[in-house]
């Protein structure tokens, strides 16, 4: 996958779930009161954006300890990733990074957390959002624990804005992570044997 691709993937995939969003809105409205999409007032907004982003702290130590983590299981899903993403992401504009990570944010959780949490529940809304990100079983698992998190983050936020937030700077501090990685093997792949690296 090249860097354009990546990014045009990326951005359009949280379009077309946006636009899935809407139709699911269309089709089966519910009440005003319970609508999360709903406007709210700037308090309970400027509070839901503390709480994105301190969730964010949150799931992102989760994320880093499971990205280290020496099991066989999250060793295979790394490589996965270090495979398939890390070359086509290392290749990205920081603002590039930025712009997929809010697509992220914004597509998936106006669908999940904003449209059919409160129409099937959060528990049915985290499973479909891990099923969404069917990379490999591991993945689903720990996207599907992500998304039950993304649920609790969105009601004790009070809108979308929290767990849009997490979700965002989640990725993006995730795709830095790879990124770091993945530029780190490269240069100790070229090292000159017998000269150490740092």
């Amino acid at each position: 996958m090249s860097r354009e691709q990546l990014v045009y993937y990326g951005v359009g995939m949280e379009i077309a779930l946006l636009l899935v969003a809407g139709v699911i809105s269309w089709i089966w409205p519910i009440p005003f009161e319970t609508d999360p999409l709903r406007v709210t007032t700037f308090l309970t907004n400027v509070g839901a954006i503390l709480i994105g982003f301190s969730s964010a702290v949150g799931m992102f130590a989760v994320g880093f300890s499971l990205w280290l983590s020496p099991l066989p299981v999250f060793r295979r899903m790394r490589q996965f990733l270090m495979e398939q993403l890390a070359p086509a992401m290392s290749q990205c504009q920081a603002w590039e990074l930025i712009v997929i990570a809010i697509s992220a944010g914004v597509g998936e959780e106006v669908l999940f957390r904003g449209v059919l949490q409160p129409r099937i529940g959060w528990i049915a809304s985290a499973v479909l959002f891990g099923l969404l990100h069917s990379v490999s079983p591991t993945y689903i698992i720990v996207t599907l624990i992500m998304g039950a998190a993304l649920a609790w983050i969105q009601i004790l936020g009070g809108n979308l804005w929290a767990p849009i937030i997490a979700h965002s700077v989640y990725d993006y501090w995730m795709f830095l992570v790879l990124i770091r990685a993945h530029r780190k093997e490269l240069q100790q792949s070229i090292a000159i044997p017998g000269v150490p690296t740092d």
